[in-house]
């Protein structure tokens, strides 16, 4: 073996020494500080690029408010019981004043029909207390006749009294209460009953006296 030879072999153990004592020296390194051989080598095979950071989550939608429930409508009003009978019946606004004996008229107390008298009338109703009015078919009817037929359903609802008999054109249409309602005769010759002096000359009226009837 020439010189020549010697010196390369030389060089290539040295080398080789070299790489040995830094192999040892990484090895002894990584048995103070505790890392692993795969992190050495990772290290050694260069720094891998860090995954990229997930995207978090969508923050959920929250849940829509449930709407509120309806408020329920309020029951209608009842209307009062019974509010027809009590204006038809209430009792008139009208007192006597004075001591006279001038008839005024007679007025519904609630209850009855009663004759007023005295100097003056004092009162709402004074205008409409009852006079005397043309009885049916002929005749005149007092003022407590009168009363009594205009506030008639306030004592009875019973029918009344009347009978319509013929076909004759002679009285303009009737009307009387037939225990239900106003029913009205076009065409008599005569009324036979003893209502027949109370009927009505008209549908209206007849339904007012019997107001409380309905």
């Amino acid at each position: 073996m020439d010189i020549c030879s010697l010196s390369r072999n030389r060089e290539g153990i040295v080398n080789m020494t070299n790489s040995i004592a830094l192999v040892g020296a990484v090895l002894a390194l990584n048995l103070v500080c505790g890392c692993s051989d795969e992190r050495v080598a990772g290290n050694a095979a260069g720094t891998a690029g860090s995954g990229g950071t997930a995207g978090s989550a969508g923050t959920a939608g929250s849940a829509g408010t449930a709407g509120s429930a309806g408020t329920a409508g309020s029951a209608g009003t009842a209307g009062a019981a019974g509010s027809a009978a009590t204006s038809a019946c209430d009792a008139q606004d009208a007192t006597p004043e004075g001591d006279c004996d001038l008839v005024l008229g007679t007025s519904w107390d609630g209850l009855k029909c009663i004759e007023l008298s005295g100097c003056s009338c004092q009162g709402a109703d004074c205008d409409q207390l009852y006079q005397p009015s043309p009885a049916f078919p002929t005749g005149t009817l007092s003022a407590f006749e009168t009363c009594e037929k205009a506030r008639r359903g306030c004592s009875t609802c019973e029918p009344q009294d009347a009978v319509f008999l013929g076909n004759c054109a002679f009285f303009d249409p009737t009307w009387s209460w037939d225990g239900q309602q106003c029913v009205a005769a076009e065409m008599f010759c005569s009324c036979e009953g003893t209502d027949c002096t109370t009927v009505f000359s008209d549908q209206s009226a007849c339904e007012l006296a019997h107001a409380a009837c309905s």
